[in-house]
């Protein structure tokens, strides 16, 4: 996913996240009735990436493409190899086009993982970036102000296979080393379980707002850092200003 999808794939969960904290757990209900609402919202999720794959999929079929055309782009772009008993068999089936769905949507739900093994093994020149790839809109900002920082541009260039997902993890060891990842993820972890705590039990409006984007941070882990998106920085400000308005005026 990515542009326009992205986003609104991401405005969805967090909605779900927020409907999953205030209505199927902390109001306690049955553990049937719990386990029914997240089936629900596991559902919309996967119906959510269906459309959208279809959407892209259908749009590729207009431009006079094949179902399967992005199979040897794949391949060739980011050096990966499907195997080719199973594109024969998807290309020869009467149901192609939907096989084709399913094994995009599998590449860019899991492809990430392959990637993180790519980036452990690759010999990156100014790795680690300590925070320059993570935070890159404000380095940006900082090197117009006259700093000398690396740019996203530049640590692109030094990547293996630039424009591809390599998981939170991934992300991080590339900004901050094995160890620094670890400590930057435990710290993450603790601030997640304080919160969670602290709602769970006091209910307070705070501790909901610090588990959203939080719980989107672990949730989408194996996939992609959902600190590295583009429009995440404004998401996580919104979220800081709203905590701000909250401490000032003491709501709950």
């Amino acid at each position: 996913l990515s542009g326009g999808r992205n986003g609104a794939f991401i405005s969805l969960l967090i909605i779900l996240v927020m409907r999953i904290y205030t209505v199927s757990h902390f109001n306690k209900l049955n553990y049937k009735k719990n386990i029914s609402i997240k089936i629900k919202y596991t559902a919309v999720i996967v119906v959510t990436l269906v459309v959208f794959s279809t959407i892209t999929l259908e749009r590729q079929l207009l431009s006079g493409r094949e179902v399967l055309d992005f199979v040897p782009y794949l391949e060739s772009y980011y050096d990966i190899s499907f195997n080719t008993g199973l594109v024969q068999f998807i290309d020869n089936s009467p149901f192609s086009t939907i096989y084709a769905l399913i094994l995009r949507l599998y590449y860019y739900a899991f492809h990430s993982l392959g990637q993180f093994d790519v980036i452990l093994n690759a010999q990156l020149e100014s790795s680690p970036y300590y925070g320059a790839l993570t935070f890159y809109a404000p380095v940006k900002l900082l090197n117009i102000l006259g700093f000398d920082i690396i740019t996203i541009e530049q640590i692109l260039l030094q990547l293996p296979n630039p424009g591809t997902y390599s998981t939170l993890f991934g992300s991080m060891y590339l900004d901050f080393g094995f160890i620094g990842s670890l400590m930057i993820l435990m710290f993450l972890t603790v601030v997640y379980s304080k919160n969670y705590v602290k709602y769970y039990y006091h209910k307070k409006f705070i501790n909901f707002l610090a588990l959203i984007p939080l719980t989107l941070i672990f949730i989408l882990s194996p996939i992609y850092s959902f600190i590295e998106l583009g429009g995440v920085i404004s998401i996580l400000i919104a979220f800081t200003l709203l905590v701000f308005l909250v401490k000032v005026f003491k709501l709950h």
